[in-house]
C-alpha cells in the first residue's frame, strides 16, 4: 500500500521532468569531457578546450541542474549523477566507430581502460565544480 503513492501521474511527471534534465546535462557534460581528451577526433576543431572554458561548461551545468530544483538533495544528485553520466556518454562516443576508428582493431577492454586513465581528473573536477556551483546557486534561487 505504501507503495501506491509513488505511482502517481504526478510523481511519474516529476521523475520524468528530472530524468530528461540530468539525461542531457549528462549528455552535454560527456561531449565536453570528450572533447577535453580527445579534441583531435572532433571535426572542426583543431585545438583544445582552455581550461577556464571547461570549468565555466561544467559551472553552467551545475546552476542549471539546481535552477528548477534548489534543495541540497539535487544538489548532492547532481554533483554525483551528472559527472557520472558524463563519463558512461564519453566511454560511448569513444567506442564509436565513427569517432574513433582505432576501436575497430582493438578490444573494448582497452577502450574502457584508455578512458578511464584520463577521465578520472575531469570527473573529480566536475563534481568539485558541479558540486560547488549547484551549493552558490542554492543561495540565489532559493529566495
Amino acid at each position: 500500500m505504501m507503495f501506491r503513492q509513488y505511482l502517481g501521474r504526478e510523481n511519474m511527471k516529476v521523475f520524468a521532468s528530472h530524468a530528461a534534465m540530468y539525461t542531457m546535462l549528462g549528455f552535454a557534460i560527456g561531449f565536453l569531457i570528450f572533447y577535453d581528451m580527445f579534441y583531435y577526433y572532433c571535426a572542426p576543431f583543431n585545438s583544445s578546450l582552455p581550461p577556464w572554458a571547461f570549468v565555466a561548461v561544467l559551472a553552467l551545468a551545475g546552476i542549471l541542474g539546481c535552477y528548477l530544483y534548489p534543495d541540497i538533495i539535487h544538489v548532492m544528485l547532481s554533483a554525483v549523477l551528472l559527472p557520472a553520466l558524463g563519463a558512461v556518454f564519453c566511454f560511448i562516443l569513444y567506442v564509436s566507430p565513427a569517432f574513433s576508428p582505432e576501436m575497430v582493431t582493438t578490444s573494448l577492454s582497452d577502450g574502457l581502460f584508455v578512458v578511464a586513465q584520463y577521465i578520472i581528473f575531469d570527473m573529480i573536477l566536475a563534481f568539485i565544480t558541479v558540486f560547488a556551483s549547484g551549493f552558490v546557486s542554492l543561495y540565489f534561487f532559493d529566495s
